[in-house]
């Protein structure tokens, strides 16, 4: 047996999903209490509770070292209170955060905005080991409705090729990061065990491949189409006629004059002209500038700056363009983010780099995932993982 299931981990296989984020806002609020978990109201709204399937054992041709383990003990058990943490604890998970990123060759910078989120998060409590059944579940209402609203409308992704899809009870929001399973899981694998997540090492891997996509749509010399607000914080629509339908309207790229004429300019490819710090407080701000390479004014965030701030803001929140003006709550959001980065030297401010994030793995992600753990063990000088153990294997999938 053991012969066998060894032989199944050592046989690699990339994820097959690396699908771009579209998450939905999941901010916290003081650190280790949660405060929402995507855009929720009640589920009822869009659709009623469904009724659970029991779950299906995954059926392939080939297996995969997501089947050989049983993830439902990566996490504790939901019905329960979490396991108690020590001091010493808090201490290994974020040794933990920073092995995952050192591994990837990611900066420093990347490792306080991994332990800022696990801080606020769970107050740097998870798993100190695998399977050892001190992964985080977010329970809270907000967190429970989210996940299941969001697993709803998650059916095209997974529904034909994740065969745990019909259990929606195992469909939550894990981790340090509070990711909300639907949302998240694909980036690491599509066809995968949402509990996964509730892995402290495969958390972080999966945030900063998140993250790494989201820096690409920052970084885009296209810039990011952004909707246009009314006065009072909707989107702007236009009634089409034609087709008796009605379109939001996206910022225009145009300017007015006083007398409400259109002003056309040019707006030149996103880049690092295209920030600067005009009014000298330190910071850079978002700038367009006309032919002649004067600072024009424009209505319009076709340039976002790829910092600290935004790429949170994307990678935990699902928001990659700025919040309206007057939303009150938004502002708060990223007020708070300021405050916490700026605690612990992070600068939210900060241009961030390819490098920062680190690179993608080119080795097989369930391999690195276990090779991480192994050193972490090691520099502890704790037990080493039996990878092989029967204990870890599942009689099904849970």
């Amino acid at each position: 047996m053991l012969t066998a299931v060894a032989a199944l981990i050592l046989m690699g296989c990339t994820s097959k999903s690396k699908r771009e984020l579209h998450p939905s806002e999941d901010e916290k609020g003081t650190d280790g209490t949660s405060e929402s978990s995507g855009s929720v109201g009640s589920q009822n709204l869009y659709f009623s509770v469904p009724e659970d399937s029991p779950s299906e054992p995954a059926a392939h041709a080939d297996f995969h070292p997501r089947d050989t383990f049983d993830w439902s003990k990566a996490i504790h058990d939901p019905g329960e209170e979490r396991p108690k943490y020590t001091r010493s604890m808090q201490k290994k998970t974020q040794l933990i955060h920073g092995a995952v990123v050192k591994k990837l060759g990611g900066s420093s910078s990347a490792s306080d905005l991994i332990n800022l989120i696990s801080l606020r998060e769970i107050s740097h409590h998870g798993s100190q080991r695998p399977f050892d059944g001190r992964g985080i579940v977010h329970r809270l209402s907000a967190d429970k409705e989210g996940a299941l609203e969001s697993w709803y409308k998650a059916s095209g992704r997974y529904a034909k090729e994740n065969p745990l899809y019909k259990n929606s009870k195992i469909w939550m929001s894990y981790g340090p990061q509070g990711m909300n399973s639907p949302l998240f899981l694909h980036i690491w694998d599509v066809e995968g065990d949402p509990r996964m997540l509730g892995d402290t090492v495969i958390a972080d891997l999966t945030y900063l491949r998140a993250a790494r996509g989201n820096l690409r749509k920052l970084n885009s010399s296209k810039g990011i189409r952004c909707w246009d607000y009314d006065q009072e914080g909707q989107y702007q629509e236009r009634y089409n006629s034609k087709t008796g339908e009605i379109r939001q309207v996206l910022r225009a790229k145009v300017r007015r004059d006083e007398g409400g004429k259109v002003v056309m300019r040019n707006v030149p490819p996103c880049g690092p002209d295209s920030f600067m710090d005009i009014d000298g407080d330190g910071r850079d701000e978002i700038v367009h500038r006309d032919e002649h390479g004067r600072v024009v004014a424009g209505p319009d965030y076709t340039c976002i700056a790829p910092t600290w701030e935004f790429v949170h803001r994307a990678t935990s929140g699902g928001k990659v363009c700025p919040p309206w003006s007057k939303d009150a709550g938004a502002l708060w959001y990223m007020d708070q983010f300021r405050r916490r980065a700026e605690r612990i030297g992070l600068d939210p401010y900060e241009l961030v780099a390819d490098r920062d994030l680190g690179s993608e793995p080119t080795e097989d992600q369930y391999q690195l995932w276990m090779s991480i753990w192994d050193s972490v063990l090691e520099s502890l000088d704790e037990e080493p993982m039996d990878w092989t153990s029967e204990e870890l294997v599942p009689d099904q999938v849970n």
